[in-house]
């Protein structure tokens, strides 16, 4: 009987997850290379990374970086990585392999702005710039067409303090909210 239990409580909170997936996707969107990121159940998600032996991230849904543009996801860890780890919320993008990648020119090269909205009066957002930089190693692995489905990701390990974070502004509702801006691609005419 607790077999039967077990095996039972595994599918339903798969579904729940997979549910709960949908639902970040269907509230996320992405218009001309501004993708807005819902963080729901913001509490239950970093207790989950503190309490985990492993670095834990969450995942935005894929987007395009306009409508036959780049498709890019960003990853985060609540309780940071590497020298952010227990300190600092970690944010990094990533390039994925997209439908269009054979029209676009590569290696990828725009900037990208990150920020984490501040939700009260004082609209004081926390920023972070990402210029593609060539003299990194394993630059090519992060900006070169994916031959995979993604390529490795590049961020801050240290783009906002949990003092910050949880300073009330940031999250409410126990939702947060963080938008990444890519410069557009010059076009020819």
């Amino acid at each position: 009987m607790l077999d039967e239990h077990c095996k039972g409580a595994v599918h339903l909170h798969l579904n729940l997850a997979c549910l709960k997936l949908r639902e970040n996707e269907s509230r996320s969107t992405c218009v001309n290379g501004i993708f807005l990121w819902k963080i729901t159940n913001y509490k239950q998600q970093l207790e989950q990374a503190v309490a985990s032996p492993e670095e834990l991230a969450i995942f935005s849904p894929p987007f395009y970086t306009s409508q036959y543009g780049y498709k890019l996801r960003l990853k985060a860890y609540l309780n940071g990585r590497d020298r952010g780890k227990t300190s600092h919320l970690s944010l990094y993008i990533i390039i994925m392999k997209g439908e269009y990648d054979a029209l676009l020119d590569w290696p990828f090269k725009q900037k990208i702005t990150f920020y984490l909205i501040n939700q009260g009066e004082n609209k004081n957002h926390r920023t972070h710039q990402l210029s593609p930089n060539r003299s990194l190693p394993n630059i090519k692995v992060v900006f070169n067409r994916p031959t995979l489905k993604e390529n490795l990701g590049i961020g801050n390990p240290c783009f906002v303090p949990h003092e910050i974070v949880n300073s009330g502004e940031y999250v409410k509702d126990d939702t947060m909210f963080i938008k990444a801006i890519v410069e557009p691609t010059k076009t020819v005419s």
